[in-house]
């Protein structure tokens, strides 16, 4: 063993970087096959004088815009010390390692309300206009707008304002503060006990914490919406006023404009000197939503590792074995994403608009309006790639910070709905809640002092145990050399989670108080669609509110796996710079934390019954004020986790060349080949749930390990080369490229059966997606990298392109179609300048092309082939970050 100088060292260093960005979006939303009628000069969804059907086509339901502004930092610091004994033998290294990112983002987004579009009779043409379809079936353009249902302010005289017709739209402003920390403290002891037995030991322990709040309030209003599909091109969408009795071309669906405005056949919106989206007479706020994460974990690791290395001279060079030892405890308290009504249309004499006097009590008057609002305007919308769809006009949104000032945010969403509804009692411990939206910390059924509800607290520990041996090994063979490793490795993990399924209380089932007065209401203004809720018997009504009665059923989870995971490399040396390789290995990547939790949180919901194209059907009311039965069906639809997921586990075979044609050159081309076992998918089910003596159906869907195999095949090429050959300063000019080719098969997730009301009604999707790829895997990706280094001066430049891709199999909005990305490429560069040894000063820039992400959604057309649609197209900045480094 040759000597070692003695070395201890002391290191530390210190991070920091924030960045600052904006990212637009446009979308068109919830395409679904619907009915074509036409009278050859006009088109529309639905049947008119003189139309018949000419086929099915696709259709939307609306369009959303949305600009969201982001506000990352980072803190990083790190600390080593380092040992070595006076012979060398022994080595010891500890160390210290702290990450703090933090990142808040603030978002306005307009966006119909497709799934009231949906029960309210779906969207259509507006009147006097035609829609246009390509010879597909596919949605060109037009003018869409629909009926806006059940308007509770149609019995209030002299005061109706809500409108017949119009796309109901939520102006949402939504803000969500994140921070990360993980500590990492870690110590490394290597010794070498002799020339060919060495020790290694390692322990690691980790202590994180992540806190996120995401806070979210509804404005809403009613529009109109102007959609152009071009192409491959940013489509252009215009939001409008819905047509009302002093527009130029007035709602015919109202028959005539008759009295004066606000009237039943003459509503007031957007009329007389109300005529603009700024003025807080034509909004009004409808919803609010918070929801907190406050999780964190620890872990702890050791490993032992021992080689022992043989004679020179023989075929086999050194055994390694070791044992590895690892016990991870984490608690997540997860909330639900809380959302609850503020004042809504269809309920307690309509809305509350803005410009309404609130004092926090319906049956009182006084008090003056809210004044928390504020214009937003869409300034240089999608750098101007497009037109603005509500250039000139703006809208209203809140004017707080929901997440940063979370109890002027509440106190508002208080007032409003305290204004629209009466409290009501908590059934489990008889406090005094909204009827409506509560923020989390009071909630019926919330643990004291929390934001929680027991059943979004799931702690989860889990154990896991390894052990390999690994045999190094290299020969001559004829005028080449061979060498490698084939080695084993045992792992066994347990996993152990304390979960509930409960059933929260829910504030939403009208009784039958609210029920007969709104069916009073339509009987005596012969106009009006009823919810839902009020088309099932009272007494169904009663079980469903005895069915969520708040009830937790202990649901702990135990479970072990074992995987034995063999592993075989060589390289073939062969001379002249050229080399291959072959490998074979079995590994596992284990689920995420985020799906393994142990969570199963009930819900019921009533939805009315549809016809064969999807579209809800009015509710039927007797001349008696009785409701026939069978309209509507009360039922939940919601996810959980699954603590009993395994790993996906894969089979992997790689076999590359590479060629080293000189000091700074390369070419290497490798193929690969995977087998994916245990993949991740969606199962979706319709199963009953029976609590406190009552029964009811629901959709659940949770992941699951398929019992289908994916696979993976492609080949990469790479080259890089500095022109060393140059004259001059271009002895540092180079270029790197690769190329990527990737086949992939996937495997599908569940569906309902296509007759289940839920897919009828396009609730849920009804496409497996057992043809499509994996995810995240695109067929061609390739990127390239000019670069040149003229002595401390560093410049590069890179260029990734990728083609179109699967980025996931279930939306996670409604109808939940699989999403892909269309092909995307940017450009990204930076320069650094080398000051001395110990500074170096540069800037970065990402997304220099300002690239568009566009997004399709996959989807079932009229003939039951799978089609991609548009969805959405998302515009980031550009990012320039100025970076110092300094060594010391």
């Amino acid at each position: 063993m040759g000597h070692r100088h003695r070395r201890d060292r002391l290191l530390a260093s210190v991070s920091y970087s924030q960045l600052y960005s904006r990212a637009d979006r446009l979308g068109i939303s919830s395409f679904r096959v619907r009915p074509i009628y036409s009278n050859g000069t006009r088109t529309d969804t639905l049947p008119f004088a003189g139309a018949t059907q000419t086929g099915e086509g696709l259709f939307p339901r609306g369009a959303v815009m949305g600009s969201q502004e982001f506000d990352r930092e980072r803190y990083g610091y790190s600390a080593a010390a380092q040992w070595r004994s006076h012979d060398g033998s022994m080595e010891a290294t500890a160390q210290f390692l702290r990450s703090d990112a933090r990142q808040a983002w603030l978002e306005n987004t307009i966006e119909i309300a497709t799934d009231n579009v949906q029960s309210n009779g779906d969207s259509r043409a507006r009147a006097g206009t035609s829609l246009d379809f390509d010879d597909s079936g596919l949605f060109q353009s037009g003018v869409i707008t629909g009926p806006t249902g059940w308007r509770a302010d149609q019995n209030t005289a002299g005061n109706i304002r809500t409108p017949i017709m119009g796309l109901q739209s939520n102006n949402i402003r939504r803000e969500q503060l994140e921070k990360i920390v993980t500590s990492d403290y870690s110590f490394n002891f290597k010794w070498d006990v002799s020339d060919r037995l060495a020790v290694n030991l390692d322990y690691q322990h980790i202590v994180s914490s992540s806190k996120i709040t995401a806070n979210t309030l509804w404005i809403s209003t009613y529009q109109d919406a102007a959609i152009k599909l071009n192409g491959s091109d940013l489509p252009e969408v215009r939001f409008l006023p819905p047509q009302n009795c002093e527009s130029a071309n007035f709602n015919i669906a109202t028959g005539s404009c008759n009295g004066t405005p606000g009237t039943a056949a003459y509503p007031s919106y957007y009329t007389g000197t109300h005529q603009s989206y700024l003025d807080p007479y034509n909004s009004f706020p409808r919803a609010a939503m918070d929801h907190v994460e406050d999780s964190d974990g620890n872990s702890d690791a050791a490993r032992i590792d021992l080689e022992y290395q043989f004679p020179e001279g023989g075929f086999l060079k050194s055994l390694r074995a070791g044992v590895r030892y690892a016990d991870r405890d984490t608690t997540a308290r997860f909330s639900t994403y809380n959302w609850g009504r503020l004042s809504e249309q269809w309920g307690n004499g309509g809305p509350v608009w803005l410009d309404d006097p609130v004092n926090g009590s319906p049956t009182t008057g006084g008090g003056a309006p809210l004044t928390q609002y504020q214009p937003v305007f869409f300034d240089n919308f999608l750098g101007g790639q497009t037109n603005n769809p509500v250039a000139g006009q703006g809208r209203l949104f809140y004017s707080g910070r929901p997440s940063t000032d979370y109890d002027a945010y509440a106190n508002y969403a208080n007032q409003i709905i305290n204004e629209w509804v009466p409290k009501i009692t908590c059934a489990l411990d008889g406090r005094s809640i909204n009827d409506g939206w509560n923020r989390l910390s009071e909630r019926c059924g919330v643990i004291p002092g929390t934001n929680y509800l027991p059943g979004e607290i799931n702690p989860q520990s889990e154990t896991n145990k390894a052990a390999y041996l690994m045999a190094r090994f290299d020969t001559g063979l004829g005028g080449a050399k061979l060498s490698g490793n084939v080695g084993l490795r045992y792992t066994s993990t347990r996993r152990q989670s304390a979960g509930f399924q409960s059933f929260p209380v829910v504030t939403t089932i009208p009784s039958q108080a609210d029920c007969a007065d709104a069916i009073q209401d339509i009987l005596t203004n012969g106009s009006g669609a009823l919810q839902a809720f009020c088309a099932v018997p009272q007494s169904v009504r009663t079980s469903a509110s005895n069915f969520l009665n708040g009830a937790l059923v202990p649901n702990d989870v135990d479970v072990t796996y074992d995987y034995w995971l063999p592993s075989l490399n060589l390289k073939l040396e062969a001379g002249d710079g050229l080399q291959f390789r072959f490998a074979y290995t079995k590994g596992i990547a284990p689920p995420s934390p985020g799906l393994v939790r142990n969570y199963y949180v009930v819900s019921l919901a009533a939805q009315p019954n549809t016809d064969a194209n999807g579209q809800a059907l009015p509710i039927v009311i007797n001349p008696d004020g009785t409701v026939p039965a069978g309209q509507a069906r009360v039922e939940g639809q919601f996810n959980a986790g699954n603590p009993y997921l395994k790993p996906v586990s894969a089979d992997s075979f790689d076999l590359t060349a590479e060629w080293y044609f000189n000091r700074v050159g390369s070419f290497t081309a490798s193929a690969f080949y995977k087998r994916l076992h245990n993949v991740l998918t969606n199962d979706i089910q319709r199963q009953t749930f029976t609590n406190n003596g009552e029964s009811f159906d629901s959709i659940v869907t949770t992941p699951v390990n398929s019992s289908q195999t994916g696979e993976i095949k492609g080949i990469e090429v790479a080259y890089q080369q500095t022109y060393d050959f140059l004259p001059s300063f271009l002895k540092g000019l180079g270029l790197a490229a690769n190329y990527t080719y990737i086949q992939s098969s996937g495997v599908p997730q569940a569906i309902l059966n296509p007759t289940d009301p839920a897919v009828s009604s396009g609730q849920q999707p009804t496409i497996t997606g057992a043809d499509f790829p994996l995810q995240g895997l695109s067929k061609h990706q390739f990127n390239i990298t000019p670069f040149i280094d003229i002595g401390p001066l560093s410049l590069r430049a890179t260029y990734n392109w990728r083609s179109d891709y699967l980025l996931t199999l279930r939306d996670v909005i409604t109808p939940f179609d699989p999403i892909f990305q269309r092909a995307y490429g940017q450009l990204d560069a930076s320069a650094f300048l080398t000051v001395n040894r110990n500074f170096k000063i540069g800037v970065q820039g990402v997304n220099l092309t300002k690239s568009t992400t566009i997004t399709e959604a996959a989807v079932a057309d009229q003939d039951g082939n799978v089609r991609r649609v548009p969805r959405q197209w998302y515009s980031p900045d550009r990012r320039f970050s100025i970076i110092t480094r300094y060594t010391f």
